[in-house]
């Protein structure tokens, strides 16, 4: 029984004992995170950083992530106000998952306020957008009011720093109306403050005034002496802007007076600038040149204090160094000959780096240069080709009114003679000018489709209409086409070519492009002479043949037989350049071979699709 009694108070003890170790530990790191936050607020920036990760360390040890996370909020907020944003924004994620372990939403939206202010201030407009989206998400969710108003206040400062004043204005109104039981008195004062400097940048002066003045009254209310002499002075430059130099004097004095009570250098130059503005308008030249030294004293004043308390800081940091030495002067020894070694050897790769870059960037250059000597070589021949095109359409249009004119002015002739002086003409004459006229309109007719189905076929959203072929029955066509020429000289129209050999294409152009060759094989074969129309399949291709027994053509021309240039006025050579331009958009080849005294043959080479 007394051993069982032993037990039971050794083991009360214990429990005791361990309660008030863990009681004595959270009192320490509490302590140790107070005192951190006191450096913090006192701008001991470097301290506070510190400080704080010794609370990390601690929160650590104890495994607990919520004070983790403060912590790292805690060193992302002195690394913020340092300025050294991508430190912060590390230290503001590390805090966010360490929230998320712990399940805190009200931590979690607190922390990603900060990431979006932060990015607010580097700039990064769109992603300050989304992180304050999502802590305004968690705020609704969590129905946090207050922290859902403070979320508005910096959407609108967002929008206000993208010069979306419409947008900056609404938040900020949704701070002070839809949010007004919720937000702090200092908040809507900001608020109000926002909205009348927004106003007073697009000239609404009557509006910027009666914000300032409720922005003037909340803070006069809350006694934020740094507040009323911030809004006094604004309202001075307000009444600066609008031409009102008498009330901007009232108002920068009142708020220097203040500043100075405060001792807000900041606060103080500006209302020394709005002063030495206002006498400068009112052409006290005298009083602007004091008030503008003035300010160029104090600002001075603001750098040297900067620069001491960073050389305050430094010096501290040196002191607490210095004892670190003395204690591990041999350790310390042996890390600065390491630390030496490594700077070497980051010195070495960075300058290989650095040579590198510049390698990779003259590349780059030469590269782009290249690109570019080529794209002006390319543009200049397309510009080449452009203005070859553009006189050789000229020179078309000329060719085919010549073509056109000729034979409707020996109709319009005939015609006249006809009907002013029809006993003039003997009934042989009137059969043969009626010949004559017939072939005159036909040819017409022809040259007029051809050129109707050329424009068609410079259109971008042409495609040739495909139909089942025979070729023996088509030749047929084209020979009658042509035998009244041929006739004319005594030339024989041949065909050879398979009853049943047939394919799909477009009948309008293949019966141009025959027309054309056959016109122009009668054209330059003489007379008694004879002209082959010849098919064949081989393959997967099907090439027909103009032969003729002319008197062929030099190797000069045929290199240039089927350009625009070697058209020439009288209209030799538009034939070929049109069956050219429709065999290719029949995905066919054309070409010509010829020996002189031996004749010329065309050839027409199409690929034959699988059914």
């Amino acid at each position: 029984m007394r051993l069982s009694l032993i037990i039971v108070l050794v083991c009360t003890l214990a429990v005791f004992n361990f309660d008030t170790v863990c009681s004595a530990q959270q009192i320490t790191l509490d302590s140790l995170f107070a005192i951190a936050k006191k450096s913090l607020n006192e701008n001991n920036y470097s301290k506070a950083i510190e400080l704080y990760q010794n609370c990390l360390k601690e929160s650590q040890k104890q495994n607990d992530f919520t004070k983790i996370g403060t912590a790292y909020i805690g060193v992302g907020i002195a690394y913020d106000k340092s300025g050294i944003y991508d430190s912060s924004l590390s230290n503001y994620f590390k805090a966010l998952k360490n929230y998320e372990i712990a399940k805190n939403e009200k931590k979690q939206a607190g922390t990603l306020k900060n990431i979006g202010n932060t990015y607010r201030i580097i700039r990064s407009y769109d992603k300050s957008h989304d992180f304050l989206q999502q802590a305004l998400i968690k705020f609704q969710k969590i129905n946090d009011s207050t922290g859902m108003a403070n979320v508005f206040n910096d959407i609108g400062l967002t929008y206000m720093d993208e010069h979306n004043n419409t947008e900056a204005i609404n938040h900020f109104k949704k701070v002070i109306y839809q949010y007004n039981k919720y937000a702090t008195e200092e908040v809507k004062a900001f608020a109000f403050n926002n909205i009348a400097i927004i106003y007073s940048n697009i000239g609404k002066y009557d509006e910027s005034f009666n914000n300032y003045s409720h922005s003037l009254q909340l803070m006069q209310q809350q006694n934020n002496q740094y507040g009323v002499a911030l809004t006094l002075g604004d309202l001075g430059d307000l009444f600066n802007k609008k031409g009102s130099y008498t009330k901007s004097l009232e108002y920068s004095k009142q708020s220097l007076s203040i500043s100075e009570k405060i001792v807000s250098k900041e606060l103080m130059a500006n209302a020394y600038r709005n002063l030495a503005d206002c006498y400068t308008h009112l052409g006290d030249f005298k009083q602007a040149f004091i008030f503008l030294n003035k300010q160029m004293n104090v600002k001075d004043s603001i750098f040297k204090e900067q620069s001491a308390r960073s050389y305050a800081e430094m010096e501290t940091r040196y002191e607490t160094e210095k004892k670190q030495k003395e204690i591990r002067l041999l350790e310390l020894e042996n890390n600065l000959k390491n630390i030496a070694i490594t700077n070497q050897r980051r010195t070495f790769y960075l300058f290989l780096i650095v040579l590198a870059f510049i390698l990779i960037i003259a590349v780059l250059l030469y590269r782009s240069y290249r690109i570019k000597q080529k794209a002006n070589t390319a543009l200049g021949l397309l510009n080449n080709k452009l203005n070859e095109a553009n006189a050789s359409k000229v020179k078309l249009l000329s060719i085919l009114s010549h073509d056109l004119r000729s034979p409707v002015s020996n109709l319009f002739s005939f015609l006249q003679l006809q009907k002013q002086s029809p006993h003039r003409l003997t009934k042989e004459e009137q059969n043969e000018h009626g010949k004559q006229v017939s072939v005159a309109a036909e040819n017409l007719l022809d040259a007029m489709e051809d050129l109707l189905i050329w424009t068609k076929s410079q259109m971008d959203n042409f495609n040739p209409a495909d139909e089942e072929v025979n070729l023996f029955y088509f030749f047929d066509e084209i020979i009658n086409l042509n035998s009244t020429a041929a006739a004319n000289k005594n030339i024989q129209l041949l065909k050879d070519c398979p009853p049943n050999l047939s394919f799909c294409t477009d009948t309008n152009f293949l019966r141009i492009i025959l027309r054309n060759l056959t016109s122009n094989a009668i054209k330059f074969t003489p007379e008694n002479g004879t002209i082959h129309l010849i098919a064949s399949k081989q393959n997967k291709t099907l090439t027909i043949s103009v032969r003729d027994n002319g008197p062929g053509i030099t190797p000069e021309h045929i290199q240039s037989i089927f350009e625009w240039n070697s058209i020439r006025s009288d209209s030799s050579g538009l034939g070929l350049k049109l069956a050219k331009e429709f065999t290719e958009k029949l995905n066919g080849v054309i070409s010509v071979e010829s020996q002189l005294g031996k004749g010329a043959e065309f050839q027409l080479v199409f690929p034959l699709h699988e059914e």
